[in-house]
């Protein structure tokens, strides 16, 4: 396995790190949550980007803050990818285009690798379930908690590069939607 230092990574996917930065702020202000610092990118520090804000209350809350960032980038991803196999298909001279596709690429797959929540994410909305839970919640958010403990094994599987895995799946998803969309006859 390439090990590729972490600043480096960052470096070349800037563009999802600030897009996840800023979703997850837009969330912590739809859900109420009082934001007291951001730092979007700074290399030379063991903590490159962060978000500070103040404690959910609510299992809502919590679930917004740290789903929120991965269901808009993963869509942002696959707007991307499609409208990229979009003008493929529109297009019969694809020699001119190949800066845009590596452009869309690039930028398609540095959002997706993004999307995943990170672990303090997980942790905060398994506080939030246990909490519901005690306070007499559903036994829904017990559920939570398998699913949790999966996002921690995926965030150790960074290591294997599964975050790349991941953008090209959401990637090759844009290009199969698109294709669906060319199967239905009106």
């Amino acid at each position: 396995m390439i090990l590729i230092p972490n600043w480096l990574v960052i470096s070349i996917t800037f563009p999802g790190l600030l897009i996840y930065i800023w979703v997850q702020k837009f969330f912590c202000k739809l859900a109420g949550i009082k934001v007291h610092r951001t730092r979007y990118l700074k290399l030379d520090s063991e903590e490159f980007e962060f978000i500070k804000h103040d404690q959910p209350e609510t299992f809502k809350q919590s679930f917004l803050i740290s789903f929120g960032p991965f269901i808009i980038n993963s869509l942002i991803a696959i707007s991307i990818s499609f409208a990229l196999a979009m003008i493929d298909g529109l297009f019969k001279e694809k020699q001119y285009l190949i800066l845009l596709f590596l452009f869309g690429f690039w930028l398609s797959m540095s959002i997706a690798m993004h999307a995943l929540p990170k672990n303090h994410d997980a942790s905060l909305v398994i506080q939030s379930a246990r909490n519901s839970r005690l306070n007499g919640g559903s036994i829904f958010y017990n559920l939570v908690i398998p699913i949790m403990g999966l996002l921690y094994i995926i965030n150790i599987m960074r290591f294997l590069w599964f975050d790349v895995v991941y953008a090209a799946y959401v990637g090759k998803f844009g290009f199969y939607l698109y294709k669906l969309t060319q199967n239905v006859y009106y």
